[in-house]
């Protein structure tokens, strides 16, 4: 379980607990900036890192790869966007 929050003046506001094959760090990938939030193990944990080189360049390789991948990003961040709305 991985824990992603946003570090506040007076502490951090978790934001999601992420489980089994889900995938963070998506919008620093998209946008190349700086992480918008943090992410920590909640529990042990295995996590896979794929960097911003490694994804570019399979995604130059394999057309299909890349429009499953942003299909994958897509679907991720319009569930978040409807949860946050949701549990406003």
């Amino acid at each position: 379980m991985v824990q992603i929050d946003l570090s506040r003046l007076f502490g951090n506001d978790v934001l999601a607990y992420l489980g089994t094959d889900a995938m963070f760090g998506e919008v620093s990938m998209m946008d190349h900036d700086a992480p918008s939030a943090n992410a920590s193990s909640a529990q042990d944990c295995e996590v896979l890192m794929i960097t911003h080189e490694a994804t570019e360049a399979l995604m130059a390789q394999d057309s299909g790869l890349a429009s499953g991948f942003f299909r994958t990003v897509a679907t991720t961040l319009v569930k978040r966007i409807r949860s946050t709305n949701t549990n406003q």
